[in-house]
């Protein structure tokens, strides 16, 4: 499939998330809501992030996704209020597999960002 000049790019510069033209230049930047963006994926029009989990309150998730405009459109739900996430293994249709710093593996809805279960490994 070929990728049109209007096709948005996505990098992570000093900790945010931004937007990018078919030259490079920022378009537009979505600053983090703790300390700084480490991981991001797309998947179709949807862009889902993670941060450190430092900079969060207790409880507060550090994944959440964003629309293609770097809007917010839900914030993860927690396994548990102290276990933040600590990488996001793949992304598909049906949502994200996860997994947290205690080590826990657990798919994360892609409509809603509720946790849809622990994934045996």
């Amino acid at each position: 499939m070929a990728v049109s000049l209007d096709t948005p790019s996505f990098a992570l510069i000093d900790g945010a998330l931004c937007k990018l033209n078919r030259r490079g230049g920022v378009t537009k930047r979505h600053l983090p809501l703790g300390s700084a963006v480490v991981e991001f994926r797309i998947h179709g029009d949807r862009l889902y992030v993670r941060e450190t989990a430092e900079g969060f309150l207790f409880g507060m998730p550090n994944l959440y996704c964003l629309d293609l405009n770097l809007f917010i459109s839900w914030l993860a739900e927690l396994p548990a209020p102290d276990d933040p996430y600590d990488s996001i293994a793949n992304a598909d249709n049906q949502g994200l597999l996860c997994r947290t710093v205690s080590g826990l593996s657990c798919r994360i809805s892609a409509t809603d960002g509720k946790v849809l279960g622990p994934v045996l490994v």
